[in-house]
Parts: structure tokens; C-alpha cells; sequence
């Protein structure tokens, strides 16, 4: 377990996440496919055998990661990642604040210096992806890797807790207050987590409060043009394929 220290404090961070790496969930090699080589203009094309290895390591176990691609350029990276993910979603805003940088691709959206937790994504609205394509343009050297979990195995071990028993009987609900950002012009910024203007990109309060009213949040405007909101749901969702309920909601940063 890496500890990280908050600055204010020194001391060490309650709300770092620990992870047990002592035994992988699923193999490597039913997921991993090395190209041992920069990729070629086959490996981009669709219908090519490198497409159809990504498909069939996804309909294996809902992952696949390729290395050693050479690539550099997120236009490429993106077509390898629609080998699998044919369909993309749009993102409309929701809280973090995703910083547009190619077609349909976006910042991460958390600060190099969090510690995010398990968790899925934008699961805090009402309308979230079926997967993700994550890719990679740069490295950030000894901050840690980004790790992918087997979600039957953690719905399994929270089910088995007092926690897991309340979020099935009674949901959650998400608190995410959004700033306005001209309350803060000429300052830092520290401490905010987001402008409601970056994550609904807009400077219109009213259209902000209609794009989260259409993402299912509830909406109210506190002081200082403070947009809060509140979104609730269940935390777990039917997964089809398997018919059974998994674990969905999460929380994958906090203010502290």
C-alpha cells in the first residue's frame, strides 16, 4: 500500500485507497495483446486480425489492453478502441471537469494528485456508458498504475458486509456541489472541485440547471451561484448476461 500524506497535515490520508495485488482475478493473457511492434495500417483497419483478437479477449472477460502499440497520436488510438466500443456516447456534463482533447475523447478529469478509489464511471447521472476505451498520451513517472477490478468478485466481498446489505435496501444518493467560476476570479481555485460552467460547458445558468435536469439531477442554486446537486439511484444494476444484480455505484474521490 503506497500512503499518501495530505499537505495540510502530514499525516497519513484516511481515504487512500489500498489494493490487494497478491492474486490477479482473471489471468493476464486472456486480456493482453502485445504487438511487440509499433502498430501497422492493418492493425488500424476493422476488419483485420487484430480487431478481431480485441473482440474476442472483450467478449471473453469484458477487458482487453493493448501494448506496445507505438502509437502517439489519440486520433489512432481511438480507432484501435473502436475495434471493440462501435458505438460512443457523447459526454453532457454531469461534475468533473473533463477538458475536451480530440474527437469524443477527454481528459480524465481528477487531478494528478487524487487518490481515486474503485469505482465506475459517470455513475452519478442517469444516463452512463456500457464501457470505456482508455487511452494513454502520456505517463506521469511514480505517481502508479491505473488498475481494472473484477467487479463480480467486489459485489461479491460488499454483499457480504453491512454496507453492501443498506446500499441494496435503500440506494444511494450523490451530493455534488458545482461552483460558479466568476466567484472565484483572480483566486487559486483551491479546494474547488468544479465549475458548473466547465462540466456543463455553458455560461448560462439556465441551461446548466436544463443539462443536469436531462442527466436526472435535482437542481438547487444555493449562494454565490453555488449549483448543487443530488442524484439518486440504486447502487446496484442487472447485468444480463450473467442475471444478476452487480455493484455499480461507487465513490471514487472526496474533497478530503
Amino acid at each position: 500500500m503506497n500512503t499518501t500524506r495530505l499537505p495540510q497535515t502530514g499525516q497519513p490520508n484516511p481515504f487512500a485507497p489500498a489494493w490487494d495485488l497478491a492474486e490477479a482475478p482473471v489471468a493476464t493473457d486472456r486480456y493482453r495483446i502485445d504487438l511487440e511492434a509499433p502498430a501497422t495500417a492493418a492493425d488500424l483497419d476493422v476488419r483485420g486480425d487484430l480487431a478481431e483478437r480485441m473482440r474476442a479477449a472483450y467478449a471473453d472477460c469484458g477487458l482487453v489492453h493493448v501494448t506496445n502499440t507505438g502509437l502517439r497520436d489519440l486520433d489512432q488510438m481511438r480507432v484501435l478502441a473502436r475495434h471493440v466500443l462501435t458505438a460512443e456516447a457523447r459526454y453532457d456534463g454531469g461534475a468533473n471537469p473533463r477538458a475536451h482533447i480530440g474527437p469524443n475523447v477527454y481528459e480524465v478529469g481528477a487531478p494528478i494528485s487524487a487518490a481515486l478509489h474503485y469505482h465506475h464511471e459517470m455513475a452519478y447521472v442517469g444516463t452512463s456508458p456500457d464501457a470505456l476505451a482508455l487511452l494513454c498520451a502520456d505517463v506521469t513517472p511514480g505517481v502508479g498504475p491505473t488498475y481494472v477490478s473484477d467487479n463480480l468478485q467486489a459485489t461479491d466481498a460488499i454483499l457480504a458486509t453491512p454496507l453492501g446489505e443498506r446500499l441494496r435496501d435503500r440506494g444511494v444518493i450523490y451530493h455534488r456541489d458545482l461552483t460558479d467560476r466568476s466567484a472565484f476570479a483572480g483566486t487559486d481555485g483551491v479546494g474547488v472541485y468544479n465549475h458548473w460552467q466547465q462540466s456543463f460547458g455553458t455560461e448560462d445558468p439556465d441551461e446548466a440547471e436544463a443539462r443536469a435536469r436531462a442527466q436526472g439531477l435535482e437542481v438547487e442554486w444555493g449562494p454565490n451561484r453555488l449549483l448543487r446537486t443530488r442524484y439518486r439511484a440504486d447502487a446496484f444494476e442487472y447485468w444480463p448476461e450473467g442475471d444478476r444484480n452487480l455493484l455499480f455505484s461507487s465513490l471514487a474521490d472526496d474533497g478530503l
